[in-house]
């Protein structure tokens, strides 16, 4: 019995350390559980990041990406159809927009902000991208059309954490189109 013990236990060594137990494993994705937010170390960052939240509908990093100050100027239609909306606008008004935005799409995917004709003007703390822009949301609104277009200008700082966020956002309508900002107002409420 002895001997037949000593014969196994080198076997059953062999065994154990051949099992993969103490062999590393490849490297997790850092932004994985983060629904794709990055630290916004740069001002393209910030704007990486606004579009994958919009196109997730993720309302927390979407947030995440306004700076606390946060402003939002409406396109001058919008403003002129529906002036006591936009007096109050800031953080509180832009998470409840995502969320019944995002509640009206349900599970449907395919959420997309597109940017063209975009111009940069960088600074050391603060950065302004204008773009035109087609947003389309997969809601199941019949009275609200599912693609917006017009211009935005983002004004993006730095703050004191190193971050870049948009402090302010300020949309301008295209001729009769609906814009991003008769998108926000119809999911206001």
């Amino acid at each position: 019995m002895a001997l037949l013990r000593s014969l196994c236990a080198p076997f059953g060594l062999l065994v154990f350390l051949g099992c993969g137990l103490f062999q590393t494993r490849p490297p997790e994705d850092p932004f994985a559980d983060s629904g794709g937010y990055r630290p916004p170390e740069t001002p393209e960052i910030a704007l990486e990041n606004l579009q994958y939240a919009i196109s997730q509908l993720n309302t927390q990093n979407y947030l995440r990406g306004l700076s606390s100050a946060f402003r939002y100027t409406p396109s001058a239609p919008a403003l002129s159809r529906n002036p006591t909306l936009w007096g109050g606008w800031g953080l509180e008004q832009e998470a409840a927009y995502v969320q019944n935005l995002r509640l009206s799409a349900g599970d449907q995917s395919g959420h997309r902000l597109s940017l063209s004709e975009r111009r940069d003007d960088p600074g050391s703390d603060r950065y302004v991208i204008t773009a035109r822009y087609s947003l389309l949301i997969q809601h199941r609104r019949p009275d609200v059309p599912t693609v917006a277009e017009g211009r935005l200008s983002l004004l993006l700082v730095r703050e004191n954490d190193g971050l870049w966020r948009i402090r302010e956002w300020t949309d301008t309508a295209l001729e009769d189109r609906f814009s991003w900002s008769d998108l926000r107002a119809a999911f206001a409420r």
